[in-house]
């Protein structure tokens, strides 16, 4: 056996044990599991077996050395599936067997639990070869397994699979998908399917059958678009169409709205009615050309209960439509009240003429009680006039309080990432913090902290996870090629950890978007003492928030050093000039505290992408003033070009703002830091916003529609504000995406929609390509807003702006 496996030879294990008896297949067992630990020996290196069973180190560079590692283990999981118990194949994780090997040995030793061990082994030939045996069921991923596999190859190999298997693949819903199997894994079942149905291996009938049956069943649009490709490619006759007018007719109720919408096409191409039950779906939902197509088939058997459906879709077209077919059919006004609400603001006249109705009065707000604001306030906010640009001098910043994590919370932050072998979150500073209050305790290693005592090593050095390696070992062994900002800190905080040195970390935000109160920087200063690092330090004042600095100076009036006075001069208090160009005060300290209104220049570029045939955007940004504090602070504390992330700085947000945020970048992150009302919207917040309502991820242009509701509801935006950005952007934006968003931001309220309305109408001259779906709502919003005075509702939202400020 041992020749066997050092060889390699996994058919001659296979073959040693032919015919043995269970108890003389269990004696071998000991032995190949010593062999199998031999091979897994923990290295740096890779092991493989001399001719005594003894492990050799190979270097990482030695192929052959690798490919004798491979021959080896592959010959030990042979022998263990031919002798070994289940449990055992589980703990040691044997499932690298070869096809012909596997077959051969389940079939002499029929073991029964050949069903449990093809589930694990996942190989779709091994179970379809017992399947056809009768000896086991198909398992559990026994049809995402055959999707796996290329199907010309397949169907030529095993053509028993043509009786059943092929017809189950069709009408499958797991996991995997015809459609993924031959755009990316480049299966090819579509081409082996129509070539099986040329040469009469399958019935073309029942191939088109299957096909509508599927796309009637719960599919999602992705999937459904493997069948209408492959409907197209068997180019069914006419004759064919008719002989399926019902089962076309079904698919009008499938839950993908492109199966509906390739329904409708279908149908439209004979001359045959549809019941009008059948078109209900729709006529109210999916895209608008999909109900305008099934109005035309409704023209067939003209049905006015049907038509008055279409009025419940969201295109003012469709509406449109429908209401033509209305006023030349008739209909009953029980039939029509239902709808009227839903209906746009320009169809509704139309409406109201079959209801003979009149339009109710235009309700205006009451007037806004602001005497209970003081007068600063008002003036700092432009009361009666529009939103004044962000930071506003005095309002306050901090919202809701971070409190730091335990040290059981961090336990569980270092299992998490151990047992997933993930390092944790790149920037876990409460993690980093947690570790930096405890290290002076060595007894929590015995506690919270044993279990992970012996596993953190060398591959966790660049991570969060060295520092508590560095506690455990009191030894600092990262090292970083090129540290920036972040890995000088993550450096400091392990030297401090391996010497044991028990301090809160300074620059840990107390507060959600990263500010720190000025009192409690000033409290953990005093902490740590004059021995505070220079990057750390440099990192917290960065993130100081504006309110409660005069009370923090007062309290850091006895703080010694450089430290503490790089702290005061931050704050506020006597300047402090250094004498060498790297030192805190000259490099992080005068940014923030003398220059707070340094401005970048920033550009959109309209990119386009021929890999995926759309245009996207792009957004960069250069210093206007290119004095030295600010290169130095891009290059030091905001990285490169600028790039930082939204926590870096919460002041200066916009240079976040600034990123490259096309598709490379965490723009969603971003938008969601800025919702809060508590948060500053800087003109370039406000660009971004705009932008990113067109952006390709449907994840960003939400989270932008959520910012820019909450920014109009609570004062923060208005259209003059708006406008200057959409006038510069717009023509680079797509209006198929920008509408949607726009209307859902109009739909949220009156404020809203005037909002979007008289923003719309001042830059609505600059959109050169395709204009139309934001003209039409700009005209839904002019007639569902008529009569309307923004004054009172502009004022409220100051009012509800200014009530935070006070309270």
């Amino acid at each position: 056996m041992l020749e066997a496996v050092v060889a390699g030879d996994a058919t001659r294990v296979a073959a040693q044990l032919h015919g043995l008896s269970e108890s003389e297949r269990r004696a071998v067992v000991p032995e190949l599991l010593g062999l199998l630990k031999a091979l897994r020996k923990p290295s740096h290196y890779t092991s493989v077996l001399d001719a005594s069973g003894q492990p050799q180190e190979v270097e990482w560079a030695d192929h052959r050395g690798w490919e004798t590692h491979m021959d080896q283990e592959r010959a030990v999981h042979t022998g263990l599936l031919a002798s070994a118990t289940l449990s055992e194949l589980r703990r040691a994780r044997i499932t690298f067997v070869a096809h012909d090997d596997a077959l051969a040995i389940l079939l002499d030793r029929r073991p029964p639990w050949m069903q449990e061990w093809v589930e694990l082994y996942d190989g779709w030939a091994l179970g379809h070869e017992l399947v056809t045996r009768s000896l086991i069921e198909r398992p559990t991923g026994y049809y995402a397994g055959l999707l796996r596999q290329s199907a010309s190859w397949a169907l030529a190999t095993y053509p028993e699979l043509l009786e059943h298997d092929v017809w189950a693949l069709l009408n499958y819903v797991g996991e995997d998908s015809l459609r993924a199997a031959d755009d990316n894994g480049g299966s090819g079942w579509a081409d082996a399917l129509l070539a099986c149905a040329a040469d009469g291996r399958l019935p073309r009938a029942r191939l088109l059958d299957a096909t509508l049956d599927a796309l009637a069943g719960d599919i999602d649009a992705y999937r459904a678009v493997w069948f209408t490709r492959f409907w197209r490619a068997l180019a069914p006759t006419r004759e064919e169409r008719r002989e399926r007018a019902e089962r076309l007719a079904a698919v009008l109720a499938a839950p993908a709205a492109s199966a509906v919408s390739f329904a409708v096409t279908e149908l439209l191409r004979d001359d045959a009615a549809v019941p009008t039950r059948e078109l209900a779906p729709a006529l109210a939902a999916g895209p608008k050309g999909t109900a305008l197509k099934a109005l035309r088939l409704l023209d067939r058997a003209p049905d006015a209960e049907a038509a008055v459906v279409a009025l419940a879709h969201v295109a003012p077209e469709v509406q449109a439509a429908a209401l033509d077919r209305l006023e030349r059919w008739g209909v009953e006004p029980a039939a029509l009240e239902p709808y009227f609400d839903g209906l746009a603001a320009t169809q509704r006249p139309r409406a109201l003429a079959l209801l003979d109705g009149t339009p109710a009065p235009a309700v205006q707000d009451e007037a806004v009680d602001v005497s209970g604001i003081p007068e600063a306030i008002r003036l700092a906010l432009n009361f009666g006039g529009p939103v004044p640009e962000a930071p506003v001098a005095g309002e306050p910043v901090l919202g809701a309080p971070m409190a730091p994590i335990s040290l059981a919370e961090a336990a569980h932050r270092v299992g998490t990432a151990l047992v997933d072998h993930e390092a944790p979150e790149h920037e876990d500073e409460w993690l980093l913090d947690a570790l930096l209050r405890c290290c002076d305790e060595p007894t929590a290693w015995d506690g919270p902290l044993r279990p992970f005592a012996t596993r953190l090593d060398d591959r966790w050095s660049e991570t969060v996870l060295a520092v508590a390696a560095a506690w455990r070992s009191g030894q600092a062994r990262a090292r970083f090629y090129e540290p920036g900002l972040w890995e000088r800190r993550l450096l400091a905080a392990e030297r401090r950890a391996a010497a044991g040195q028990s301090a809160p970390l300074l620059a840990l935000p107390t507060h959600a978007g990263g500010w720190i109160e000025p009192v409690a920087l000033v409290e953990r200063l005093r902490t740590v003492g004059d021995t505070a690092d220079e990057d750390e330090l440099a990192q917290a004042i960065l993130r100081l928030a504006p309110e409660g600095r005069a009370t923090a100076l007062a309290a850091a009036s006895d703080l010694p050093g450089r430290a503490g006075a790089a702290l005061r001069c931050a704050l506020g208090g006597a300047r402090v000039d250094g004498d060498r160009a790297d030192e805190l005060v000259a490099r992080h300290v005068r940014v923030p505290a003398l220059e707070p209104r340094l401005g970048v220049e920033v550009r959109v570029w309209d990119i386009p992408d021929y890999e995926y045939d759309h245009r996207d955007w792009i957004v960069t940004a250069s210093p206007v003033d290119e004095r030295e504090p600010l290169s130095q602070l891009g290059a030091r504390a905001a990285g490169h070009d600028f790039r930082t992330t939204p926590l870096d700085w919460p002041a200066r947000r916009d240079l976040a703002c600034a990123e490259p945020f096309g598709r490379y970048g965490q723009c969603a992150p971003l938008l969601l830091t800025l919702l809060p009302s508590s948060e500053p919207l800087p003109p370039l917040a406000l660009r971004l916003a705009l932008v990113s309502l067109a952006h390709q991820d449907e994840v960003v242009r939400l989270a932008a529609t959520d910012l820019l509701i909450a920014a109009i509801d609570d004062g923060r935006a208005d259209a003059p504000a708006l406008i200057p950005h959409l006038r510069e952007d717009l023509p680079l934006l797509l209006t198929n995406r920008l509408t949607p968003r726009f209307t859902d931001i109009a739909a949220t309220g009156v404020l809203h929609a005037v909002v979007v309305r008289d923003a719309l109408a001042a830059t609505i001259d600059v959109v050169t390509k395709r204009p139309g779906p934001l003209r039409r709502l700009l005209g839904e919003l002019e007639a569902q807003t008529e009569g309307v005075d923004p004054a009172p509702l502009l004022l409220a939202a100051q009012v509800r702006r200014a009530q935070r400020w006070i309270g």
